[in-house]
């Protein structure tokens, strides 16, 4: 004789659903991937000061799944507690004739660096170029009080601050949930 366990829901210790069932026996499991949430640039984003760290103001929601993009502070702050892909990508342009020499952009969480990438042409040819800036990193965000953001910096010769220091627009920002 066999016996049968019936139950249409199993969770972890704390109580959050890991796996669930409806009355056809589909299954689903805990959320994984969400919260997501990208935002980008609509226009270039320019920067006031040299060498300067600077917090980048994305513009507009590509998707945000939770309502996690605070537009007043540009950053994003997740809701459910996890391990999260952060990642942004900014095309960082010198358009003059003065040279480009550094670039780096920043992962910031909770006020402080979390990683960051940086390009360093040769700046003695690029001259009125840009140069592709990737960040990316897996952090714990705690789903309360913790918020990601990005900046970013240019290092130019001759830097006049008119506009020809600039992230163009396009440049993204995002993270999504990779697990518990």
């Amino acid at each position: 004789m066999a016996s049968i366990i019936k139950s249409n829901t199993y969770a972890d210790f704390n109580g959050r659903e890991i796996l669930t069932a409806n009355n056809d026996g589909d299954l689903t499991t805990q959320k994984v991937l969400t919260p997501f949430c990208e935002v980008f640039l609509t226009g270039n984003f320019d920067f006031a000061a040299n060498n300067t760290i600077e917090k980048v103001t994305f513009d507009t929601v590509r998707t945000d799944d939770s309502n996690i993009w605070d537009s007043t502070n540009y950053r994003i702050k997740p809701n459910v507690p996890g391990h999260y892909f952060v990642f942004s990508a900014v095309s960082i342009a010198e358009n003059n004739t003065n040279a480009l020499q550094l670039s780096v952009a920043y992962i910031y969480k909770n006020g402080s660096l979390g990683t960051n990438n940086y390009a360093q042409p040769d700046y003695r040819t690029n001259k009125g170029k840009s140069t592709a800036n990737t960040v990316n990193q897996t952090m714990y965000l705690n789903g309360t009080t913790d918020y990601v953001e990005i900046y970013a910096l240019i290092n130019s010769t001759g830097f006049t601050g008119s506009g020809n220091e600039k992230i163009l627009n396009g440049g993204t920002f995002g993270l999504f949930r990779i697990g518990s």
